[in-house]
């Protein structure tokens, strides 16, 4: 007895350092296991930086029979099945990832990660739909990844993608893009996307094509649209002009090297070369002269004024109607009286498009015009006539209430499509014939739709009475037609006073009236009040609406939605999931 007693006592006196030893013996055990959670963890990194997808997924998958629980194991497991292309597996295990770490929800590198998995693998889709809402998704990215996308959609083999993806490109500054840009300049033949890359190369500022470009705009192969861009882009690369420069260009024997020349004078507001404007006033080509008459109008010098009048009388009688409206936008800057008269004939000539065109240009002549603005808005036959005009008015603010009213009734009352015209500075509201398009960012009806959207909002900051009732009237009887690239790139945003009225229909008693408002609102701005319309609309609505809701919901950007994108990852449809990666990317960035 007393033995055990001293046995009991000895190991009463060792139990702190049992204690201490079986505590050591686990903290050990724990750093040995992170130590290899993270050993496995890198070696699965290491094979993701090797490209080889495959093996990283294999070496996660065999980590994580080891260490269940480990979570930075689940996690490479899920970047590589993001970079694999995987989804169903990615999402099975992201659910499983949830379970075992619920405070991990919103892990925004880990989203991000499977967003791009899901758009690196569209990027080399047979779809072309698929390609181009990859582009997009890069574009709205900002992020390197994007550049290497946007990279590669210019040498796809469609060419709706490689216009999508120069179009996107023009807004970057990269060297890798803009040797693409380069490249693509000399060698693409297909129109619409040469058009984009012209333009590009004067976002980009590629000066290095200065001389490339002027060799399109003195062809007299390059089509009209060709050499007006080519100009557009030369002047962006320019800072200033001299005086042999700009002597070089307006006696040059290519007509569109001398519209250059008045299209620089006007840029560079340069007085200095009058002589030069009014020469080219009386050009052998209508081109040059519409372009002479127009800069000499945005110079408005004090001198020569006669001159200037005398030019611009006879060259109102010609019978090229742009240089014709031109002179007289021109000569009513100097003369009303004169100007007026000539106004007046093609107001109501014969042609349809002679009268709008007229009618913007008059518009543009100020507080000079506005007396035969008022008369004519309210006597001219032709309704197209009254409503660009009304516009005029309303930029002068005259008559504003009369003119936003009838404005506001073509908006209600005409059903065809519109669309513009454009004579240089003058842009025409017309209503226009559907015509077959390439174009693959935008449709006629995008452009109608744009532009009635433009005017809503008009009417809306001039505070015109039951201009909701109008906007309510347009979401019901309009299907949405607005793409994502043609919302992101071409849309202006919606005025406080706009967004109001808009904001008041999301209450509407009809869903769809409700939906459509929701959509304009992630149209005009990023108010967070549209996402749960938008949600709700979701699950009963069409394919086509689905996508646009998506698009509507990523343009909002709010990590409120992350939960609701993620979702529907799981869609059966391949588009629409792409669409619900691309809205992660822009909800994770904004």
């Amino acid at each position: 007895m007393f033995q055990i007693r001293i046995f009991i006592s000895f190991v009463y006196r060792q139990l702190p350092s049992l204690a201490l030893a079986i505590i050591v013996l686990g903290v050990s055990a724990n750093l040995q296991a992170n130590f290899q959670e993270e050993r496995l963890s890198r070696r699965i990194q290491a094979h993701l930086t090797l490209h080889d997808h495959f093996v990283a997924v294999e070496e996660a998958e065999q980590a994580l029979t080891l260490y269940p629980q480990s979570a930075v194991l689940h996690e490479g497991y899920i970047r590589a099945l993001a970079k694999w292309g995987d989804e169903k597996k990615l999402l099975r295990e992201w659910d499983n990832y949830l379970l075992l770490f619920p405070d991990k929800a919103l892990n925004r590198e880990l989203i991000e990660e499977m967003a791009w998995g899901i758009l690196q693998k569209a990027s080399h889709s047979s779809s072309i739909i698929m390609r181009e809402m990859a582009l997009l998704a890069a574009f709205l990215s900002q992020e390197t990844k994007g550049v290497t996308i946007l990279s590669q959609g210019m040498r796809d083999s469609n060419y709706a993608v490689r216009t999508i993806a120069v179009k996107l490109a023009g807004h970057f500054r990269d060297h890798k893009l803009k040797e693409e840009v380069k490249r693509l300049f000399k060698e693409e033949k297909v129109w619409s996307v040469r058009q984009e890359v012209i333009e590009a190369i004067g976002k980009m500022e590629i000066i290095s094509l200065k001389t490339d470009l002027e060799a399109v705009v003195a062809s007299d192969e390059s089509y009209a649209t060709e050499k007006a861009l080519a100009i557009a882009s030369l002047l962006e690369l320019l800072d200033a002009i001299n005086r042999p420069e700009i002597e070089r260009l307006a006696s040059s024997n290519r007509a569109g090297l001398r519209q250059l020349a008045c299209k620089a004078i006007a840029h560079f507001q340069s007085l200095r070369d009058l002589d030069l404007l009014l020469r080219l006033a009386a050009d052998s080509h209508p081109d040059v002269r519409m372009e002479a008459f127009q800069a000499i109008g945005q110079l408005r010098p004090c001198k020569q004024q006669e001159t200037i009048m005398n030019l611009a009388l006879q060259s109102a009688q010609e019978p090229n109607d742009k240089v014709a409206i031109s002179a007289a936008w021109l000569l009513t800057l100097y003369s009303h009286d004169e100007g007026h008269k000539v106004f007046e004939r093609l107001l109501n000539d014969n042609r349809r498009e002679v009268r709008a065109i007229a009618a913007a240009a008059l518009g543009a002549t100020g507080r000079y015009g506005i007396t035969l603005m008022l008369d004519q808005f309210r006597g001219n036959f032709d309704p197209y006539v009254r409503l660009n005009l009304a516009l005029g008015l309303i930029g002068q603010r005259q008559a504003v209430q009369e003119a936003a009213e009838y404005l506001k009734q073509m908006i209600m009352v005409e059903k065809e499509k519109w669309g513009t015209l454009n004579a240089g500075l003058f842009r025409a509201v017309v209503n226009l014939a559907p015509k077959k398009t390439r174009d693959p960012i935008t449709t006629p009806e995008m452009d109608n739709q744009l532009l009635r959207l433009e005017l809503l909002n008009l009417l809306a900051i001039l505070k015109t009475p039951d201009t909701q009732q109008a906007i309510r009237q347009y979401l019901i009887e309009r299907s949405w037609e607005i793409s994502a690239t043609a919302a992101i790139l071409l849309l202006m945003e919606g005025d406080e006073s706009a967004i109001e009225l808009v904001e008041q229909l999301l209450q509407d008693s009809q869903p769809r009236v409700r939906l459509q408002a929701a959509l304009i609102l992630s149209l005009w701005s990023r108010d967070e009040n549209a996402i749960q319309v938008l949600e709700e609309g979701y699950p009963n609505s069409e394919w086509e609406l689905k996508a646009r809701i998506l698009e509507g919901i990523g343009r909002i950007g709010s990590t409120r939605s992350i939960p609701f994108l993620i979702n529907v990852l799981r869609e059966n449809s391949q588009t629409l999931r792409l669409i619900a990666a691309m809205a992660l990317i822009q909800c994770l960035n904004h």
